[in-house]
């Protein structure tokens, strides 16, 4: 397991920090997922995938830890909703994004010069982070996950994996960021508002029509 191998070598995670992992690799085949979790059986490494440079043969294939909070122990889901758990969920995403976001790449030689290593950016692959055992929020999690990645300006691949009633949330958010103009800044603060605004209303209000109505 890899995070069992992360966790022999690094400290304990604090709230602003990740651990990017370099040159990995699956060994094994596994089922389940949590306290579910099984080794099934050895599996061969690809040898396609090219190392970071020639010189240095280094699997060109990182991963990076970030933990979630846990909300599965608290009765009342809309917590997870206060500014100060967003805010810690914001940075831990924010730390991750910004880990090393580059690789290296020969880029075309232009006329009258030789070719030059220059760094291209890598996108960051992620998906419902924190929305399985520890019982997360779906959408909040990706809009923050979607404004950290804005303030990196990170390009961000966002596996939606899951019943495509579950996810369809996701993709109309999703398709309200990328047809208007509006900004992560904007985002957080209808967020960081809709709290308030269950309050208000002395209900708990459908958060994903909330932020496409906002």
């Amino acid at each position: 397991n890899l995070l069992n191998a992360e966790y022999m070598g690094c400290e304990r995670m604090l709230d602003h920090e990740s651990i990017t992992i370099h040159g990995c690799a699956q060994f094994c085949a596994f089922s389940g997922y949590g306290d579910s979790f099984r080794f099934v059986k050895e599996r061969p490494v690809p040898s396609s995938v090219a190392p970071s440079t020639p010189e240095r043969r280094v699997r060109n294939v990182s991963v990076v830890a970030f933990d979630a909070l846990n909300f599965s122990w608290i009765e009342d889901k809309l917590a997870q909703f206060k500014q100060e758990l967003i805010d810690r969920e914001f940075g831990k995403a924010f730390a991750a994004f910004a880990s090393p976001p580059t690789t290296p790449s020969t880029t075309a030689p232009v006329e009258g010069s030789a070719s030059a290593a220059t760094e291209v950016m890598v996108p960051f692959a992620t998906g419902n982070w924190g929305c399985g055992v520890f019982e997360g929020h779906l959408e909040l999690k990706f809009l923050i996950q979607w404004i950290a990645a804005s303030a990196c300006r990170r390009p961000l691949v966002y596996c939606a994996i899951g019943p495509e009633a579950k996810m369809a949330g996701i993709k109309s958010l999703a398709d309200k960021l990328t047809d208007s103009s509006v900004t992560a800044a904007e985002v957080y603060d209808v967020i960081i508002s809709y709290l308030a605004q269950c309050v208000k209303a002395r209900k708990v209000l459908h958060f994903t029509k909330f932020v496409l109505g906002a």
